[in-house]
């Protein structure tokens, strides 16, 4: 079906495109948790856990195999996924990770202007201190 910019999608269309896109309409078979990480781009990590952390079911929901641990070693041990401030805290694969540097750059230089507000007298001569402590 060949659409233009003035053609609008059906509310039909619509649906399937977004149980397509958030893998809601295919079974939650044993994909890797790489595979759904990147298609979804990302997940919003969730500290409310009243059956489970929200994050979690999100990705158990997609794959069936999957636990929390599974998530922790893409971001701790095989560094393929990465935690990152977008709207929220999440986890975004590592593939990702270029597409957000000019964020972390900007935000970088944002903090350190708000840092120095944050924490007046003796704070950051004390923490040179620590850090030489650390270093020697």
């Amino acid at each position: 079906m060949n659409m233009t910019s003035t053609d609008l999608l059906s509310n039909k269309l619509a649906r399937q495109h977004f149980l397509d896109r958030n893998r809601l309409r295919i079974p939650p078979l044993s994909t890797s948790l790489q595979i759904v990480l990147g298609q979804l781009n990302f997940v919003q990590v969730d500290s409310i856990n009243t059956m489970a952390r929200a994050h979690d079911l999100i990705l158990w929901s997609r794959q069936q195999s999957y636990r929390p641990t599974d998530l922790r070693k893409m971001v701790d041990m095989d560094r393929s996924a990465f935690e990152a401030w977008t709207h929220d805290a999440s986890i975004l694969p590592i593939v990702a990770f270029p597409h957000w540097q000019h964020k972390f750059i900007r935000d970088a230089a944002l903090l350190q202007e708000r840092w120095k507000s944050w924490h007046q007298g003796d704070f950051l001569p004390q923490s040179q201190t620590v850090l030489d402590q650390i270093a020697s």
